[in-house]
């Protein structure tokens, strides 16, 4: 609990520096400039899959079964981003000379978000390696101290400023800032990994790396882009204008969605290690899936019980056409949480192919049901396929867990996707009259 104290100081800070600066971004931006600005950096962040390589889930893994050769390990993961970022570079330039990013704006906005995606990415995952080692309070120090810097650099442009490149200049600056200190602290917890980094075989090290966490950069890319497939669905088939409007929300939708990884990570180590405990284990991911499970049912409470007038308090009377799209979100977190739980469980067993193969059919199933929604239903189309996409997953996981009797979490996930159909073909139904 005291670890987890640590992680929620974190994701109140993310939360912060995410959410809120998100909107206020928004109302300042308008939905046509925001929808640009929300294209290139969907397009940075995506790129930025090729760094961190699913590395983050990796390292928390293999750090809580074998601490004592932590310098190593951490060392030839640093060298392996090092060559990946020759990736992310080329990637960046093939993107660029695309015509739909062009179209987006200035191309310097473009370049100062991939430079902050790559920031952002080596930071995180500096800070991923104090939660295996048990440092939670290391990781919230940086972590608060980084979203303050983001705030108190970005919210000035953003009010004085209605270019988007100009925001994107600021989130660089910020960013990098956050980077220069969680690598400080980074040094003082891992004094051994400098020297680490220059041992003779290093290349080597870091190919042989990139070939052991493939499955796990496989399942981390096919998360991200499907977190982003309804932002490139929508510009490619609605345009900037109501991309900016959905965008407005979803971005708050994945700022809270930030906590299940991070309380999740939290017991991940102490799950691998407990395989051969299967009475601790079991207490332990019942812990698990309550705790997700709660923090998406108040997600869904929150957005069912957030009226208009506040809506338009928080996003402004421009965003007006995005408040009947809440429960939708809402219901959409719920699932992620639980899915999050089942995906750790996955991991600390070692199935982690099947985590990267059931997010590959869970990217197709929402590009589909999206594409064909979208004539029918607009918007809502977009939001009803993320809570599609969602239930499969959750469904996936569950027969992927199965252990031949009734479990605890098989009886959670069938209410939960119970009340998913309900829900959904009522919310769909109602939006229709």
């Amino acid at each position: 609990m005291r670890s987890i104290a640590y992680m929620a100081g974190a994701t109140l800070s993310r939360l912060l520096s995410g959410a809120v600066l998100m909107v206020f971004v928004a109302r300042s931006l308008g939905p046509q400039e925001f929808g640009h600005f929300v294209l290139s950096l969907s397009f940075a962040m995506v790129m930025a899959l090729l760094v961190e390589f699913g590395h983050a889930t990796f390292v928390m893994r293999e750090l809580g079964r074998q601490q004592q050769t932590a310098a190593r390990l951490l060392a030839d993961i640093l060298r392996a981003k090092g060559l990946l970022a020759v990736g992310f570079a080329v990637a960046a330039v093939l993107v660029w000379a695309c015509a739909g990013v062009r179209d987006a704006g200035d191309g310097l906005g473009y370049a100062y978000l991939c430079v902050m995606a790559l920031a952002v990415t080596l930071a995180d995952f500096l800070n991923v390696c104090f939660r295996g080692v048990g440092r939670f309070d290391k990781e919230t120090q940086n972590v608060v101290l980084g979203s303050c810097i983001h705030l108190l650099l970005v919210m000035p442009v953003a009010w004085h400023s209605r270019s988007w490149v100009d925001i994107a200049a600021a989130f660089l600056v910020s960013r990098l800032i956050y980077l220069a200190v969680s690598l400080a602290r980074f040094r003082m917890i891992f004094p051994g990994v400098a020297a680490a980094m220059f041992e003779p075989d290093g290349l080597a090290a870091a190919a042989r790396q990139i070939r052991q966490t493939l499955m796990y950069a496989a399942d981390a890319a096919l998360v991200t882009i499907r977190s982003y497939a309804d932002v490139f669905l929508i510009s490619t088939f609605l345009g900037a204008g109501p991309l900016g409007l959905y965008q407005a929300g979803m971005n708050l939708v994945r700022a809270v969605e930030n906590l299940g990884p991070i309380v999740a990570n939290v017991f991940l180590p102490k799950l691998a290690g407990l395989l051969e405990h299967p009475r601790e284990f079991a207490r332990h991911e019942r812990q698990l899936l309550l705790l997700l499970l709660g923090c998406g049912l108040a997600s869904l409470v929150a957005t069912l019980l957030s009226t208009d007038s506040l809506l338009r308090a928080v996003f402004g009377e421009k965003f007006e056409p995005l408040f009947h799209l809440f429960p939708f979100f809402g219901l959409y977190l719920l699932l992620r949480f639980f899915a999050m739980a089942l995906g750790v469980l996955l991991t600390a067993r070692g199935h982690q192919s099947g985590r990267a193969l059931a997010g590959l059919v869970s990217l197709g199933v929402l590009c589909v049901s999206a594409w064909a929604l979208m004539p029918v239903l607009g918007l809502t189309g977009v939001a009803v396929a993320n809570v599609v996409a969602a239930s499969l997953l959750v469904a996936w996981f569950v027969l992927r867990l199965r252990d031949g009797k009734p479990a605890f979490r098989n009886v959670l996930s069938a209410l939960l996707l119970l009340g998913t159909v309900l829900l959904t073909t009522y919310l769909a139904f109602k939006g229709t009259q």
